[in-house]
């Protein structure tokens, strides 16, 4: 069974509520966290969850941790949290009232601490969906890096964006960046307009380019089996991987979900969407669940 379910901010309550049933043997009713033993029937109080600042996170304490068990590869550092995209097939910008750069000040400070605490630490993993949410705040972030001459090394996910060139590459590799993981989704830019990205094929390609000449590794999603999908799409987006091979990436490959709360979720209709058995189908027969698996597994 589960006790203890979190709706709202984690990192911000969850101390509290451990060191109440250290102390007290109870879990006391914090907003934003459903209690199994309270028998919770109205779920209102979740709309009602406090906008916390991600600067008030406090950093992270490995210290208890029995290090020589652990690979310690790179270390999370939070970065940022919600997105400023509104892609249709995510519900993630439904989950936080706002998008949320963590200060350029706090990160790094939370990567001086981590050095300090674990000096055997050389990379340190940028935590978010979306790094370049705030493209001004992460030339802020590089430049530091850069300036206190801290010599690290940093991998994250961020989207793509028109801002992303050769000088602002050049920037993230200078910081410490070798390694970047793009939500690219497709290959086709009819799918990309219904993924409601806000790029196409063409701009999604020059990015990729540029990275690879800037020397920073990458890889990037896909997600095959989209509402709309066709099969010349999907050619479309395997020309497109090919066309990277030489980069030697290996994409993340998913079969279209469609979570809670996602615009595909809202309006079925919009996208002739059914739903039956555990799962979803269009009126398409060359989009169904089977064809689907089929285009994943190649």
């Amino acid at each position: 069974e589960i006790d203890v379910v979190c709706f709202g901010d984690g990192e911000k309550d969850l101390p509290k509520i451990i060191s109440d049933f250290e102390l007290n043997g109870l879990f006391t009713p914090v907003d934003g966290y459903y209690f199994r033993e309270y028998k919770y029937k109205d779920y209102s109080f979740i709309s009602k969850l406090p906008d916390t600042n991600i600067n008030d996170i406090k950093f992270a304490d490995y210290s208890l941790f029995e290090k020589e068990h652990y690979k310690w590869d790179k270390l999370p550092v939070i970065a940022s949290r919600g997105c400023v995209n509104r892609c249709s097939f995510c519900n993630e910008w439904n989950c936080w009232k706002r998008y949320q750069f963590r200060s350029p000040e706090r990160i790094f400070e939370e990567v001086l601490f981590q050095k300090e605490q674990n000096p055997q630490m050389k990379k340190f993993w940028l935590s978010c969906s979306n790094l370049s949410g705030d493209i001004k705040s992460l030339e802020d972030l590089c430049n530091k890096f850069i300036e206190s001459g801290i010599n690290i090394s940093w991998e994250s996910q961020l989207g793509i964006r028109k801002e992303i060139d050769n000088k602002f590459l050049k920037m993230l590799k200078d910081s410490g960046c070798d390694y970047l993981h793009f939500g690219l989704e497709s290959g086709s830019s009819k799918v990309l307009r219904l993924m409601n990205k806000t790029y196409e094929r063409n701009l999604a390609a020059k990015v990729l380019k540029e990275t690879f000449k800037s020397n920073i590794n990458f890889n990037f999603n896909i997600i095959v089996g989209f509402p709309g999908e066709t099969s010349i799409d999907f050619i479309k987006t395997l020309l497109f991987i090919r066309k990277f091979l030489y980069c030697n990436i290996a994409p993340s490959v998913a079969i279209c979900n469609i979570p809670i709360n996602s615009a595909l979720y809202k309006h079925p209709k919009k996208y002739g969407i059914n739903f039956t058995n555990n799962t979803w189908y269009v009126n398409n027969p060359i989009n169904t669940l089977e064809i689907r698996q089929l285009r994943y597994k190649y």
